[in-house]
């Protein structure tokens, strides 16, 4: 009777069969992730447009902003929700605003966060060093929004989503 030690070569082809699934599913994992982060990050701008306008038209505040903000020390987004007496810029709101309501990180920097600016020749702008808020309010009387942005692209390396805006409206929906 012989004593085989070795694999066939049935059990070589299995093993490295399983071995090939596996690793496929793994890349599939971490595509859908980015993928998950992607939307993650629009659904939270959008919900929170959604209660900054309600919050608008009911009259909670007499003027709310929403900052998607770069924080190039931290190297992350924020999402800030913040109330004042009188009309902000993107300039003073931080030193301007009365409340900070909330202020949440929402993506590092493997997102990037762009928007589509109506007022200077539809220009695409990356929040970062450069601009490194976006500042959103909208008219408490009509619920239609005060600034002048038309999307915001929220992106990886291999994903993309879109909030339109609709200024005359307020409303807004992802893409």
């Amino acid at each position: 009777m012989r004593d085989n030690k070795g694999f066939t070569l049935i059990e070589l082809i299995l093993v490295i069969t399983i071995a090939a699934i596996l690793a496929g599913g793994s890349l599939m994992s971490l595509k859908y992730l980015s993928y998950a982060n992607v939307n993650k990050v629009t659904e939270k701008i959008d919900s929170s447009l959604t209660k900054l306008q309600m919050d608008t038209i009911s009259k909670a505040y007499p003027y709310g902003y929403l900052a998607i903000e770069w924080d190039n020390t931290e190297q992350v987004y924020y999402l800030t929700m913040a109330t004042s007496t009188n009309e902000l810029t993107q300039a003073n709101w931080s030193s301007a605003a009365k409340t900070i309501v909330s202020r949440k990180k929402i993506a590092d920097k493997k997102i990037t966060i762009t928007y589509v600016d109506l007022g200077e020749g539809s220009s695409k702008v990356t929040l970062r060093d450069t601009v490194p808020v976006l500042l959103i309010s909208y008219k408490p009387d009509s619920g239609a929004f005060l600034s002048l942005c038309k999307q915001i692209d929220v992106t990886n390396e291999s994903r993309s989503s879109t909030i339109h805006m609709v200024n005359m409206t307020g409303n807004h929906y992802v893409d």
